[in-house]
């Protein structure tokens, strides 16, 4: 059951610059409650950019993201995390000395009321803590599929299941809201299978999800609703057939006509 309540995440105008580049532009969107949105594009489309500024990896150039209602844009990751939006990222962020289940404990904690001190006092307070965090840190690595990987380092797993659990620890935050940043690159097709089936587990449980993907067969599987980007500006959003269909997104993923050449 969910910690956090799941609401409405809205994009209202965001912008990001980058000196005269403007990886994201004016772009606006709406993510209902329990539901899969899945933002696609041309590499460099400004998907994960878009993420980041949401995330509070980057602060917005113009515009504002509410989750929930509240305004998120300008609060530091962490308070992001509190508000219930977590995420994986693109690029693995495991460290290579923690076991799997230490991985999960970690997000876990911030949520934990008892400071560090007593807590390496033994405090029973802060035991209690501890043990509930463990608790559900091996609840939510069951849930991805990584169970009896407790004691395992990063490097010791296939890609795939690092993966799995970057999945697990930003679940371990309690998010009602989950940004997942290309979570299939490097999956098998049995991987992909496992994670079709999450998505969908997570979606029943309420939580909202955020997915970028070039996986379109997974894509058009999960989602319930497609933005879609090109440049940094959206050129379609709709449910995944009268996307696939839209004549802008077919020439942005076929490529556009320069010069006489298909670039």
């Amino acid at each position: 059951m969910l910690e956090q309540q799941s609401g409405n995440l809205i994009a209202t105008n965001i912008s990001k610059h980058f000196g005269g580049v403007r990886a994201v532009d004016d772009l606006s969107f709406e993510i209902p409650p329990g539901i899969v949105c899945g933002l696609i594009g041309p590499n460099g489309s400004g998907k994960t950019t878009t993420l980041n500024l949401i995330t509070g990896t980057l602060q917005l150039t113009s515009g504002t993201v509410r989750y929930n209602g509240q305004q998120i844009n300008g609060l530091k990751r962490h308070e992001i995390v509190r508000r219930g939006i977590s995420r994986t990222f693109q690029n693995l962020r495991l460290f290579s000395s923690l076991s799997a289940l230490d991985h999960v404990i970690l997000g876990r904690y911030i949520h934990c009321k008892t400071p560090l001190i007593p807590s390496l006092l033994g405090v029973r307070s802060a035991v209690k803590e501890d043990t509930e965090a463990e608790e559900k840190a091996r609840h939510y690595l069951n849930m991805v599929g990584l169970s009896g990987y407790e004691d395992v380092v990063p490097h010791e797993l296939p890609y795939g299941k690092r993966k799995l659990l970057e999945v697990a620890r930003a679940l371990s935050t309690e998010a009602a809201c989950l940004c997942l940043d290309e979570p299939a690159a490097g999956m098998s097709e049995g991987e992909i299978d496992s994670l079709i089936n999450l998505i969908g587990q997570l979606k029943k449980q309420g939580i909202t999800i955020m997915l970028i993907e070039h996986r379109m067969t997974l894509v058009m599987t999960v989602c319930d609703r497609i933005v879609v980007l090109n440049y940094g500006k959206k050129i379609a959003e709709g449910d995944p057939q009268t996307v696939s269909n839209d004549p802008l997104v077919i020439q942005a993923y076929l490529g556009r006509r320069r010069g006489g050449r298909t670039q």
